[in-house]
């Protein structure tokens, strides 16, 4: 979200003009599920996700979808 649309959904908010809008919560069989794949992992594993993951959310950023 840039900073515009989050200084307006703010003001919104404040005004009352559009309601708050809160995340669902997480399902606790969905969380288990994500300790669990997590201890599976090696570190080196896990490393990889999390660089691969990062470098999409950057590539978001920077306007190109390169893998």
């Amino acid at each position: 979200m840039d900073m515009n649309s989050l200084a307006k959904s703010i003001v919104d908010q404040a005004t009352g003009e559009a309601p708050i809008v809160r995340p669902k919560e997480k399902s606790p069989k969905a969380v288990a599920r994500g300790i669990a794949r997590r201890d599976a992992l090696f570190a080196v594993e896990r490393s990889e996700i999390a660089r691969d993951a990062a470098n999409l959310r950057w590539a978001k950023v920077r306007g190109n979808q390169e893998k």
